[in-house]
């Protein structure tokens, strides 16, 4: 996350996945929702959420990433898809990552990950 000071960009991401297990063959929904909460906007968002390994789930509608040319200052982004795990065995649940371009001129990048 990068801090708002006048004109900055800072973006909040949140994931919401099951928190009472997985069952295998029953399909679970991720969302991915991307807030820009300061000031400036951000450009080239890149999210990618690889927690769900191919050998354990298989995604059956949407892809777990997604790219976005530009986020304006107050803007926000859902996105959803949709997985079915096909091992049954221990997960444990990471972080989706974001990297994205802020300032006029592009002059920076920055990656972060959701909390």
């Amino acid at each position: 996350t990068k801090m708002d000071e006048e004109g900055k960009t800072m973006l909040l991401m949140h994931k919401l996945d099951p928190v009472d297990g997985f069952v295998v063959g029953k399909p679970i929904v991720v969302t991915l929702s991307v807030f820009n909460k300061g000031s400036g906007n951000a450009y080239s968002l890149i999210v990618r959420d690889d927690n769900w390994k191919s050998d354990t789930f298989r995604v059956v509608s949407g892809a777990n990433h997604f790219t976005l040319d530009y986020m304006n200052a107050g803007d926000q982004y859902v996105h959803k898809f949709t997985i079915v795990p096909t091992t049954e065995t221990w997960h444990r649940i990471h972080p989706a990552q974001i990297a994205y371009v802020y300032g006029e001129d592009g002059e920076s990048t920055i990656m972060a990950s959701n909390t």
